[in-house]
């Protein structure tokens, strides 16, 4: 076979020529309804949206632990700040945070030690 060089093709042909291509192979163009537990592996024929964008919750957007973000004011590379397991929450991403916490830290900027504490080597931004 000799080489064929790359040639552009008129966009309406190359939908049509894609089509058929689909096609012979089983695919179809339409879009089907199918029920979501038979829906594993499949692709949406158009953009899903929530109903709802947001939690209507405070909502930790990592795992780490959640603290006020008060207690960790201080906290550098070399001084850092040791809390106590009374002054922090561990949460997981989607969990409310408590109402007496006003921060989140990630669980990658934590080092724990053998009693429980943790220390942080950075402040938490309030919310």
């Amino acid at each position: 076979m000799a080489f064929k060089y790359l040639t552009n093709v008129p966009l309406q042909q190359a939908r049509e020529d894609y089509i058929a291509a689909l096609m012979e192979q089983g695919f179809a163009p339409e879009a089907e309804t199918v029920p979501v537990q038979e829906a594993n592996g499949r692709i949406t024929a158009e953009a899903v949206y929530a109903h709802i964008c947001a939690p209507h919750y405070p909502a930790s957007a990592m795992d780490g632990i959640a603290l006020a973000a008060r207690s960790s004011f201080g906290a550098t590379e070399t001084t850092p700040v040791t809390l106590q397991p009374d002054e922090f929450t561990v949460v997981d991403t989607g969990d409310p945070v408590p109402a007496d916490c006003d921060a989140v830290i990630m669980v990658e900027d934590l080092v724990y030690n053998e009693d429980g504490s943790l220390r942080i080597y950075a402040p938490a931004a309030p919310w």
